[in-house]
């Protein structure tokens, strides 16, 4: 299994939250840090990693989730083929160069190989 991609590092906060002004949200995140592909593996009944990325101007949420059930397919419409394994979002309009799409694939894959589907 190859290991690299993925960061499961926890950002350090560039501002401490005391001096956040309440009810504002304030970017909080060091460049180097939303360059990264940062993950976080969630074990237990419904286990799955999430895995998070900044691009420019859009957020994006990947899901890969080990064995996907109702629950996490909430949405999915009966007879519509397999439950869904991997779930995205983002908010917004993305546009990927072919490396930054390459990277996004070995991130997925690497969470399909840490939870070994």
């Amino acid at each position: 299994m190859k290991i690299g991609v993925l960061s499961f590092d926890r950002p350090k906060k560039l501002i401490p939250t005391e001096e956040h002004a309440p009810g504002t949200y304030v970017p909080n995140m060091s460049c180097a840090d939303q360059l990264k592909w940062r993950a976080k593996h969630i074990t237990g009944k419904n286990e799955r990693i999430e895995i998070r990325s900044t691009e420019p101007w859009v957020n994006l949420l990947v899901i890969v989730f080990k064995n996907p059930t109702k629950e996490t397919n909430r949405w999915h419409p009966e007879g519509f083929g397999d439950p869904y394994h991997i779930k995205m979002s983002m908010n917004g309009t993305s546009r990927w160069s072919l490396e930054t799409w390459s990277k996004l694939e070995e991130a997925v894959q690497e969470a399909r190989d840490i939870l070994g589907i």
